[in-house]
């Protein structure tokens, strides 16, 4: 390769510095007229990326936990999205997202200028590989046609990200309208409640933790309206991780207290089955002969009683 001149421009005697700008002209001027050959680009290539490879490859040792579950194209996009950007920013692919493919001038040979150009497409073809094959076959047919990591993530959201003021309203209205039953495990509820709750964060809308607390308070079941009166009357203010906490004990009780009255209920049935059992001892029905007689002068004393 041709050596690059470095020297500062020479005006009349003297020697005036370049500014970074002209600098950076002159070089790549320079370094346009530098010529490779398809060998040399090969060697070079392999000095990037190591190991002797051109390719670029996904690290073995990636979590395989952190992948998101195949969308298919009916609900929890969001959801979907998130996850798959963790799985991808775990793997030092998410660069991919918002980045336009790089445009090289017509005409540059420039080994790094090309090497680089090769490498993002490489990584772009893997990291959108990746997005596809978390798609149900459906979508995945119908999304591979993409140019790029960036087109394909962009045409998902617009067409299955939902309007943010329209989840923001559908978050509210569940949060609203969630009620608690005696016939379901309090703690089962109250975690539903608490993803509700999350929702409404991701949404970009905060609760007061006060609010919060008094709403899952007054969401309580018809059976827990003693508990329910006792949290209201408490004059000590009580944050919505400590109300958990008291419904978790509350609940525990309650179940430890149900299970020792059914063992009760049990033991009393039995006992009074064993003494119903005891009481027919020493005692025995008589049975009663009620063969009847086939014989032919059974049927003759008969048959003379009508005379």
């Amino acid at each position: 390769m041709t050596d690059i001149n470095t020297n500062n421009k020479i005006v009349g005697n003297t020697t005036a510095a370049e500014t970074p700008d002209e600098e950076a002209l002159r070089l790549a001027k320079e370094l346009e007229k530098t010529q490779i050959t398809d060998s040399d680009m090969d060697n070079v290539r392999r000095n990037l990326f190591g190991n002797g490879s051109t390719n670029t490859t996904i690290p073995a040792s990636v979590s395989q936990g952190m992948m998101s579950h195949l969308f298919d194209g009916k609900s929890g996009f969001k959801t979907w999205q998130e996850k798959m950007r963790y799985y991808l920013v775990s793997i030092n692919m998410e660069r991919y997202l918002p980045e336009d493919p790089p445009i090289v001038p017509q005409g540059t040979t420039y080994v790094y200028t090309v090497g680089g150009m090769d490498t993002w497409a490489q990584g772009d073809y893997c990291c959108k590989g990746l997005i596809l094959n978390r798609l149900l076959n459906d979508l995945f047919d119908l999304y591979s046609k993409a140019k790029s990591s960036k087109t394909l993530w962009l045409t998902l959201e617009n067409k299955y990200k939902t309007d943010e003021s329209r989840m923001q309203r559908f978050s509210t209205a569940k949060f609203l309208n969630f009620k608690m039953v005696d016939s379901k495990p309090i703690m089962e509820q109250v975690e539903a409640l608490q993803r509700i709750c999350q929702e409404i964060e991701l949404e970009g809308m905060s609760i007061c933790n006060v609010f919060k607390t008094n709403c899952l308070i007054e969401k309580l079941p018809p059976g827990w309206s003693d508990f329910k009166n006792y949290l209201n009357f408490k004059r000590k203010a009580m944050t919505f991780d400590d109300l958990i906490r008291r419904l978790m004990i509350e609940g525990n009780n309650r179940g430890a207290h149900a299970g020792a009255q059914n063992q009760g209920h049990d033991v009393n049935v039995a006992e009074h089955k064993a003494k119903l059992k005891g009481k027919g001892k020493g005692f025995s029905i008589p049975q009663k002969n009620l063969m009847v007689s086939s014989s032919t002068n059974f049927k003759k004393s008969n048959a003379e009683r009508k005379f």
